[in-house]
């Protein structure tokens, strides 16, 4: 046969022949394969040996198939018929044979039975041995089938043909697949390393995908120190576009792990003790290991914080969930201690962006088991969600989320000033927290412009409007925006004074051109700011190559560059989140330009009143041009808020009226309903017995979760004078009138803050005076609630008669228990 100077990639054949023999192989198979379960049920040395002459029979047939003909293999799954019979089974045998073993062995030794014990030893010691000797053998035939494919994919990207799409796309998917079995195998062996790069690698080559994500937490979670490491695969497992939902009872047993760790080993042991008349050595040597024991206790407790996150917070002091003051109490320890970490220890900017990871899916899954819940998903009546307890969980785990980011900028700013005191020009490419920071301030920008996975903005102050709720929850995420937004401001300040040869190029940078973040492709929680250019569930060719491909090192000269275009990218979020007092803003603005020093600064309340009085004097002859000023404006933003022009709000303040209605408003008010039936139970683990490999994808793991009886009394959470000296803020009575889940009804002199985009159809202006029998009977009324005044027994004045025991309004129960608690009828 002639040389060939390129080969050619094989193709699902048309020709009769050739399909006729792939068929014939796989007839063939089917019959080892029934042959292997008949002896499963049979034991000895010789069902044995004929079991191994089986097994390699029907590898040497299936490995031909999927060489031979892709396509053909994909279509008749015989990529996993060569893992399950060929492999798994075996494996799977030899390692419940040796536990078996290792349990005999322990209970004759604890009869005394030494020479019984020895043996049993040897026993064990020789089913290791046949064990390895498998593993490395199907360690040489995965590596050998993958060496193959990639041969496939290369000459399909030499040839750059179009019509070869289905064949690569086939190609990358058994890849993917023989990755993630190949990585099992390393896990078999211990080869721990080897294992997470092969896993890494099937997680490149299908990025949508959850399952190579549990792997990696698999690995890492056998490793007692890589709890945080653990805890990011599986929240990237959870969050990825295709879940992985094997992963949640995985995570709960990660959780526990690691609460019954803390419990042995936190002693709250100081780490700033030195020895005294040792060498400097062995000083350094104590000092390595009791910041190694630090960092440790910190990853230790941000996991067990997030444990707490993921339950949420307590209703039923019964419950299994967390009370919110120690909740608060941790999130205050935690970041006391993460700050510590990151002044005196080295740690990596890869944590920090996994840890970054990490606090984005528990903002998004806080008090919901880390699941993602849309807007659709949040009113559906079936999902059994409680809007109140699903805004007030995400409001609080977006708190430490945006203290966290400030923590971050913090030690920026305090870097870059220590190298500009040092003379000379700061190298951007050596300032740590820098990936880290920007991915957090991204993250917050887009919660910010509105997510369908947040639910939780309204209880933040939307674009830096006054909100007279003093609810300790509300003052938490109020004092978290603005230290926030107040570190973004500080941070840009330091960016814009140095003296950068900045790379103008002829589009502005994205993030995607960033190295440090392509890791984290297909994270829901990231794809605002980090899309993907296609939408296919494994890798493009070009990908794929590259995936596979061995990982270059990056020059200085790169990370310099790269570092720019970080400070470039961050500089624009701060200014797409800034105002001009000479010009009316047009979106929520968090930050302000100083008129004298050019510097950025935090949007407070008293600059947003006295700007908007004199913009709104300024601006009334031209801002409603085109209007009837006495009638209601039709749109006001990019936000769909329907408000009143200032004219149409004097008319009726003079005519002592309420205002016209314009649409019909919807209730604002968190439906609180906790829905009836026996009382919530959380099985998350699965049934006894021997699970699957986890590289062999077995059934998703249900969360078994019931609504509370409806005999089952609710309760407040305990919300008492500590926590608000917590927050440094007097306890305030608050107003029923003024507050509904945190979105707060202006009075009739005021603006409307514009509302995230779940309340676009709001017009509080519209809303009826008085309650209809329909309200009543309906639930809280949200327009009896805002048009009238009540004192703090409840009871309505100016004029209203007070609320008679059976007004379901007439109980004078705490703020939170307000939020949390079941207040629909029967109906």
């Amino acid at each position: 046969m002639p040389s060939q100077t390129k080969r050619t990639p094989p193709k699902h054949s048309q020709d009769s022949i050739n399909t006729e023999s792939l068929n014939e192989k796989l007839n063939k198979a089917a019959e080892l394969e029934a042959t292997l379960d008949k002896m499963k049920t049979k034991k000895g040395s010789e069902t044995e040996a004929k079991a191994a002459a089986v097994r390699l029979e029907l590898c040497s047939l299936l490995s031909d198939v999927v060489i031979v003909d892709p396509i053909f293999a994909v279509a008749n799954n015989v990529v996993e018929r060569l893992w399950k019979f060929c492999f798994y089974g075996r494996i799977n045998e030899l390692r419940v044979r040796i536990n078996k073993e290792k349990s005999r062995a322990k209970k004759r030794a604890a009869g005394g039975s030494t020479s019984v014990s020895s043996k049993a030893s040897d026993i064990v010691g020789d089913i290791e041995k046949q064990l390895q000797q498998f593993l490395k053998e199907a360690v040489a035939l995965y590596s050998y089938l993958i060496k193959k494919y990639k041969e496939h994919l290369n000459d399909a990207l030499e040839g750059s043909s179009q019509d070869d799409e289905e064949y690569c796309e086939t190609t990358i998917s058994s890849l993917y697949r023989m990755h993630i079995h190949l990585g099992d195998l390393y896990r078999y062996s211990s080869s721990i390393q080897k294992a997470e790069e092969t896993y890494g690698k099937a997680a490149k080559l299908a990025p949508t995908t959850g399952n190579p994500f549990n792997q990696l937490a698999v690995v890492a979670q056998s490793q007692e120190s890589q709890t945080v490491q653990a805890l990011y695969y599986y929240s990237r497992s959870l969050m990825a576009q295709t879940p992985f939902e094997t992963s949640r009872p995985n995570l709960v047993r990660l959780f526990e792990s690691n609460s019954k760790w803390l419990a042995e080993n936190d002693r709250g042991v100081s780490h700033n003790h030195t020895l005294v008349g040792v060498n400097k050595k062995a000083q350094k040597d104590w000092a390595n290991k009791q910041k190694v024991a630090m960092t440790r206790i910190v990853m230790a407790k941000l996991v067990d914080l997030q444990f707490a996150l993921f339950k949420g917070i307590s209703l039923d002091d019964g419950d299994d969930k967390v009370d919110l003051n120690r909740l608060m109490d941790m999130m205050e320890k935690q970041l006391e201690g993460l700050d510590e970490l990151l002044s005196s220890t080295g740690v990596s900017e890869n944590l920090l962006c996994k840890i970054l990871a990490v606090l984005a899916f528990s903002t998004l899954g806080a008090g919901n088991s880390g699941k993602l819940c849309s807007e659709e998903d949040l009113l559906s009546l079936d999902s059994g969600l409680n809007r109140g307890v699903v805004m007030n969980n995400q409001a609080i785990a977006f708190s430490f989320l945006l203290r966290f980011v400030s923590v971050l900028a913090k030690h920026t700013k305090i870097l870059i000033e220590e190298k500009q005191a040092g003379g000379g020009k700061v190298k951007v490419g050596t300032i740590r927290p820098l990936s880290s920071l920007l991915l957090g301030v991204n993250f917050a920008a887009s919660l910010y412009a509105g997510s369908k996975w947040f639910h939780g903005l309204p209880i933040y102050p939307i674009n830096s409007t006054s909100q007279i709720d003093s609810s300790p929850i509300h003052l938490l995420c109020k004092e978290s925006h603005y230290k926030f937004w107040e570190s973004v401001a500080d941070v840009a300040n330091c960016f814009r004074g140095l003296d950068l040869v900045w790379m103008d190029g002829p589009t502005p940078p994205v993030c995607n051109d960033l190295k440090d973040f392509s890791d984290f492709g297909c994270f829901v929680p990231f794809e605002s700011f980090l899309p993907r250019s296609t939408d296919g569930k494994y890798a493009t060719l070009n990908e794929a190559i590259e995936a596979l491909a061995s990982n270059s090192s990056s020059t200085s000269k790169a990370d310099e560059d790269e570092a720019i275009t970080k400070i470039r990218l961050y500089l624009a979020v701060a200014i797409n989140s800034t105002r001009s007092v000479d010009k009316e803003g047009l979106g929520p603005c968090y930050l302000v330009e100083d008129a004298i020093s050019n510097n950025l600064k935090v949007l407070r309340e008293d600059a947003l009143q006295s700007t908007d009085e004199v913009m709104l004097l300024d601006n009334a002859d031209n801002a409603f041009d085109g209007l009837d000023e006495t009638e209601p404006t039709s749109q006001y933003s990019n936000l769909g808020v329907q408000l009143l022009t200032p004219a149409a709000l004097l008319a009726k303040n003079a005519a002592n009226e309420p205002p016209k209605k314009i649409d019909s408003a919807p209730n604002l008010l968190p439906d609180l309903v906790i829905a009836k039936g026996p009382k919530a139970t959380h099985n998350l683990l699965p049934p006894p017995g021997l699970p699957p490999p986890p590289g062999f994808s077995g059934p998703p793991a249900h969360v078994n979760q019931q609504a509370p009886s409806e005999d089952t009394p609710t309760q407040s959470a305990n919300v008492n004078s500590s926590l608000l000296s917590l927050l440094n803020q007097p306890q305030q009575q608050m107003p029923m009138n003024q507050d509904f889940g945190g979105f707060q009804a202006p009075s009739s002199n005021q603006v409307m803050p514009q509302a995230p985009n779940v309340f676009n159809t709001l017009n509080p202006f519209a809303i009826s005076q008085r309650p209809t029998t329909e309200h009543q009977t309906g639930g809280i009324d949200l327009s009896f609630m805002l048009n009238n005044n009540w004192n703090k027994n409840n009871v309505i004045v100016n004029n209203e008669p007070s609320a008679s025991a059976d007004d379901p309004y007439s109980h004078g129960e705490s703020l939170l228990k307000f939020l949390f608690e079941s207040n629909s009828s029967d109906d």
